[in-house]
C-alpha cells in the first residue's frame, strides 16, 4: 500500500514538474526586451483603402459610425452628473458622459437630459432620444 502511494506521489510530482512555466533562462533576449510586445505581427492591419471595416478597426466603436446609427438605451441624471447607455451598430453597449465623443464626424456629447442626449458635430446638433421599446440586433425591414 505504501509503495503504491509512493508511486502515485512520484507520478503526480513528475506531472507537476512538466506543467511548470518556462524558466527565465529559456526566454529569448527579444522577449525579455519587452514581454508586452504582441507575439503576432499584424502591423499591416488597419490600412485598407477600400472602405472595409478593417480600415476603421483602429477607431473606438463609438467613433466608427454616424451619430444616427447609435441607439440610446437609457440615461441616469443626477443633480451633479449624468450618464447614458448607448448601443453601437454591432450591439456593444457603452456608458457615455458629457464631453465624450460620438460618431464619425467629430461629434461631442454636449448635454445629457432625462429623455435623451444632444451631440454637436461642428455646426450641426443631433438629438438621440431614449428608446422606449425594446431594441433588437436585427435590421429594420423598411
Amino acid at each position: 500500500m505504501v509503495a503504491k502511494s509512493v508511486r502515485l506521489f512520484l507520478v503526480f510530482s513528475m506531472l507537476l514538474i512538466c506543467s511548470l512555466p518556462i524558466y527565465s533562462s529559456e526566454l529569448t533576449e527579444e522577449y525579455m526586451a519587452n514581454p508586452f510586445d504582441p507575439i503576432v505581427d499584424d502591423s499591416d492591419e488597419g490600412h485598407a483603402t477600400d472602405g472595409s471595416a478593417t480600415e476603421y478597426s483602429y477607431l473606438h466603436p463609438l467613433l466608427q459610425s454616424p451619430v444616427s446609427s447609435y441607439i440610446l438605451m437609457g440615461v441616469i441624471v443626477a443633480p451633479t452628473s449624468a450618464v447614458a447607455l448607448v448601443r453601437e451598430p454591432s450591439g456593444q453597449e457603452f456608458f457615455i458622459h458629457t464631453g465624450d465623443m460620438l460618431g464619425n464626424n467629430g461629434g461631442v456629447i454636449t448635454v445629457i437630459f432625462s429623455s435623451g442626449i444632444e451631440v454637436e458635430e461642428g455646426e450641426e446638433i443631433f438629438m438621440l432620444n431614449v428608446r422606449n421599446r425594446s431594441a433588437s440586433f436585427e435590421k429594420d425591414e423598411s
